[in-house]
């Protein structure tokens, strides 16, 4: 729930994906369903007009929450 909150604020296309798949990172059903655990690797990519700013701010979330 906290990463949706954090990416909702950007225009940009935020997606995350797990071995498991890919998801919409503004979705939290969609996250949910990647059942994502520790210390699995995910891979972030943002895509939009936006893009550089939300890098950095998701960047700085999930080094303070993960």
């Amino acid at each position: 729930g906290m990463l949706v909150k954090a990416a909702a604020p950007y225009a940009s296309k935020v997606t995350v994906t797990a071995p498991t798949g890919t998801a919409d990172a503004k979705r939290l059903m969609a996250l949910m369903r990647l059942a994502a655990k520790q210390g699995m690797e995910l891979t972030v990519t943002i895509e939009g007009a936006d893009e550089e700013q939300a890098a950095t701010q998701l960047q700085a979330f999930f080094r303070a929450n993960l």
